[in-house]
C-alpha cells in the first residue's frame, strides 16, 4: 500500500450526508484534459457546485481514485477539492502520490508549494526532504512556510511545544539541531516562529559568541569555534531575518563589544579567517560595521562559498537596498503622517526573503475565481466585464514589497505604482522588485493624503486606476474615511479597490495586550521589547498574554513594533464598513478569506449567499467565529 496516497473514503467533509435518502441531479466533472466523470451536482447546476454544495463531487472523487489508485487526474482533483475545504494535509497526501506516478507532472510542483504554506500542523507524511528542496531553491513564500518547517524541526529533534514558559533545549539537542540541513535553509529563508527553536538559537548564539568562555582577544588565529562555519553563518542570517528579536545577556554583550572594537580597530590587520569569525560573530545580534565588511569583501583570496554567503547577506543587499533611489511626490507635512514615517524608517516591515512562483493572469478572471463567477446582469458581473485587460494599479501603502510584488505578479497590466511613507521601506521594495524581474514597478514617496491625480500625472504615473488596493493602511490614518475618500478619488469609473482593515472583533486580545503595555511601562524601543519577550518566554508575565507567542509577528522585532506599538491603529466592525462604503458609493463584493475552510463554513450558515456578498451576513458570522478576521478584513468593491 502506498503509505502517502490513501484515500480514506469515510473522511467526510462539512455538511456531507452520507445517509441522504437521495442523491441530488447528476452532472459533470472534469478532471483532466481527456478526462469527464459523472457527478450528483446538488442544487441548481454547475454554478451551485462552484459555489456551495460540494458533497457530490467529493463522493465521485473519492469512488475514482478507490476503483483506480493509479488514476492521477482523480487524485490531483482530489487535491484541489481538499485544498477548497481548507484539508491541506489530505491535500498534501494526494499530491505526493501524483508525484510518486507522474514525477513531470507540469502542475504538482507549484501546488504542492501552495499546500505548504497553508499546512496548520506538519502532516501524517514524510515532507522533510520537500521542504529541504523547497527552501534550498527559494521558490517558496518564506512566511507561509515559517510554521510548518519549524514544527517539522521541533518534531524531529524533540524539542516540546509552543507553550509558555518556553523550554530550553540542551547542548546536546542544539548541537544536532545545528548540524540538520533543513535548520540551516530555514534559518537561511525564514524568521523563526517557533518558540523552543529560538530558545536554541539564543543558546547557539551564546556558545558562538563567548567560544567556551574566552574573549576574542585571548582566542588567535587558531581559535576552534563551537560550530562549523556554514552553520554560523546560517545561524546570523536567522537571527537577522528576526531582527534580532531575541535578547542576550550582559557577558554576551561584553564579549560583542569586544569584537566590534577589535575590528573597528584592526580590521585590515586581521586574517581572513579571524575577520571572518569576527564578523559573522557580531552578526548574530546586529548588523556587523560596514567598514569591517567592506574590508572583507576587498579580500581576494576567499573561495569558501560561507564566506561568499555570508557577504551576500551582510554586504551585497545592505549595499543594494542603500543604493536605491526613491523620488518624493511632495515633502510629507502631516505630524501624525511623520510619526508613522519615522516608524517605518526604523522598523520596515514586514522583512520577507521569498515568494512562490505564481500564474499571472487578468484581473478579471482573478476576481471571478476570488469571487465566484457572478450571476450575469448583477452589477459586480458588470464591473467585472468592463475591466481592461491591461489595467492600471495603484498600491497604497506598499512598504517594503511583499504586497505590491505579489500583484505585479498575479495580475496584467499596464502600470503598477507603489506608494509609501518611507523611504526605507520603499528602498528595500525596490531591491526585491528587481530580484523577482518587477521592474516596471513604480515607487513613489507619498503621502496618501496627498494624492491627486494632478500630482500623479506630474510625476509621470497615471492619474486614474482601474484597481487600487489599501491593505493595512487606512487603519493607521487619524481619518481611515478621509483616507479612504482620497483614494476613491483616483478610480477610474467601474474600478475596483481591495481594501485591508484591522477588525475589532479579532483583535480583542490583541487590544487588551496593547493596553496592559501601556499600563506597566512596556515602550515600543528595541531593548525594551527584547526584554518584554524574554520574560513573557520565561512565564514571568501575566499569563493571558501567553496567546502572543502564536502570533509570527512575536518573533520579529520591526514585526512586533507593528503589532503592539504602532503609532496609530483604528479596528473595525463590519458595520463601520458598511458605514464607510455606503459613504462612498462603493458597492461590496465579497472577501478575499484567510483560510479556503472559512466559505464552506458561511454557506452552510447562510446557503442563500453561495457567494458571500452579504455584510450584515458576515458580522453575524464573525460573532460566532470571532477569530476568523484576526489578520485582517480583505474587502472587495467597486464603483
Amino acid at each position: 500500500m502506498n503509505p502517502v496516497g490513501v484515500v480514506i473514503s469515510d473522511l467526510l467533509l462539512p455538511g456531507y450526508d452520507r445517509d441522504a435518502e437521495s442523491d441530488p441531479p447528476e452532472v459533470t466533472l472534469r478532471i483532466g484534459p481527456n478526462r469527464v466523470l459523472k457527478a450528483c451536482a446538488g442544487g441548481v447546476g454547475q454554478r451551485r457546485w462552484r459555489m456551495g454544495d460540494d458533497r457530490a463531487r467529493y463522493r465521485v472523487l473519492t469512488d475514482a481514485v478507490r476503483r483506480d489508485p493509479a488514476d492521477r487526474d482523480a487524485h490531483l482533483a482530489l487535491a484541489r477539492h481538499h485544498m477548497a475545504f481548507g484539508r491541506a494535509d489530505l491535500a498534501m497526501a494526494s499530491l505526493l502520490t501524483v508525484r510518486r506516478l507522474a514525477p513531470d507532472h507540469p502542475k504538482v510542483g507549484d501546488m504542492i508549494a501552495h499546500c505548504l504554506g497553508r499546512l496548520r500542523l506538519p502532516p501524517p507524511v514524510q515532507l522533510y526532504d520537500e521542504i529541504l528542496a523547497r527552501l534550498t531553491a527559494g521558490d517558496i513564500d518564506d512566511m507561509r512556510i515559517a510554521a510548518v518547517a519549524g514544527r517539522m524541526l521541533a518534531r524531529r529533534h524533540g524539542l516540546g511545544p509552543e507553550t509558555v514558559p518556553a523550554a530550553t533545549p540542551d547542548d546536546a539537542t542544539c548541537s544536532a539541531l545545528a548540524a540538520d540541513p533543513l535548520f540551516r535553509r530555514f534559518l537561511d529563508r525564514c524568521a523563526n516562529v517557533h518558540p523552543v527553536i529560538e530558545r536554541a538559537m539564543v543558546r547557539l548564539r551564546r556558545r558562538c559568541c563567548l567560544n567556551d568562555g574566552l574573549t576574542a582577544d585571548d582566542q588567535g588565529e587558531n581559535q576552534r569555534e563551537p560550530l562549523p562555519l556554514e552553520a554560523r553563518i546560517s545561524l546570523a542570517a536567522g537571527l537577522l531575518n528576526s531582527d534580532y528579536a531575541a535578547a542576550w545577556t550582559d557577558d554576551e554583550q561584553v564579549a560583542l563589544d569586544a569584537r566590534i572594537a577589535r575590528v573597528d580597530a584592526r580590521a585590515a590587520e586581521l586574517g581572513d579567517v579571524a575577520l571572518t569569525d569576527d564578523l559573522v560573530a557580531i552578526a548574530m545580534y546586529r548588523m556587523p560595521p560596514m567598514a569591517a565588511m567592506a574590508e572583507l569583501a576587498t579580500r581576494p583570496a576567499l573561495p569558501d562559498p560561507a564566506r561568499r554567503r555570508f557577504l551576500a547577506v551582510f554586504h551585497d543587499e545592505p549595499m543594494a537596498i542603500a543604493a536605491q533611489r526613491i523620488p518624493a511626490l511632495r515633502p510629507v507635512t502631516d505630524p501624525l503622517s511623520l510619526r508613522v514615517r519615522a516608524q517605518y524608517e526604523s522598523w520596515p516591515y514586514p522583512r520577507w526573503r521569498g515568494l512562490r512562483p505564481i500564474r499571472r493572469r487578468r484581473l478579471a478572471e482573478v476576481l471571478a475565481r476570488t469571487l465566484g463567477t457572478p450571476v450575469t446582469g448583477t452589477p459586480t458581473h458588470a464591473a467585472i466585464a468592463a475591466l481592461p485587460d491591461d489595467p492600471d494599479i495603484l498600491i497604497a501603502g506598499g512598504g517594503t514589497g511583499r504586497h505590491t510584488i505579489h500583484t505585479a505578479r498575479r495580475y496584467q497590466h499596464r502600470s503598477v505604482t507603489a506608494i509609501d511613507l518611507s523611504a526605507a521601506s520603499l528602498a528595500y521594495a525596490a531591491h526585491k522588485a528587481g530580484l523577482h524581474g518587477c521592474d516596471d514597478v513604480a515607487m513613489l514617496r507619498a503621502d496618501l493624503f496627498d494624492l491627486t491625480s494632478e500630482r500623479l500625472e506630474a510625476a509621470g504615473r497615471p492619474g486614474r486606476f482601474h484597481l487600487i488596493e489599501a491593505v493595512g493602511v487606512l487603519h493607521h490614518t487619524a481619518d481611515p474615511l478621509a483616507a479612504w475618500r482620497r483614494l476613491r478619488d483616483l478610480l477610474h469609473p467601474g474600478g475596483w479597490m481591495k481594501i485591508g482593515l484591522y477588525s475589532a472583533t479579532a483583535r480583542r486580545d490583541l487590544l487588551a495586550a496593547r493596553l496592559w503595555l501601556a499600563r506597566h511601562g512596556w515602550r515600543g524601543d528595541a531593548a525594551s521589547m527584547r526584554r518584554f519577550r524574554r520574560d513573557l518566554l520565561d512565564g514571568r508575565l501575566d499569563p493571558a498574554l501567553a496567546h502572543l507567542v502564536t502570533c509570527g509577528d512575536f518573533y520579529n522585532l520591526n514585526h512586533l513594533r507593528d503589532l503592539l506599538f504602532h503609532e496609530q491603529e483604528v479596528l473595525f466592525t463590519v458595520s463601520m464598513i458598511a458605514a464607510h462604503l455606503d459613504a462612498l458609493g462603493l458597492s461590496f463584493a465579497g472577501l478575499s478569506l484567510p483560510e479556503s475552510d472559512v466559505m464552506p463554513r458561511y454557506r452552510a450558515m447562510f446557503p442563500n449567499d453561495p457567494a458571500g456578498a452579504n455584510l450584515e451576513n458576515w458580522a453575524a458570522f464573525e460573532r460566532r467565529n470571532p477569530k476568523t478576521f484576526i489578520e485582517m478584513y480583505h474587502i472587495w468593491c467597486h464603483d
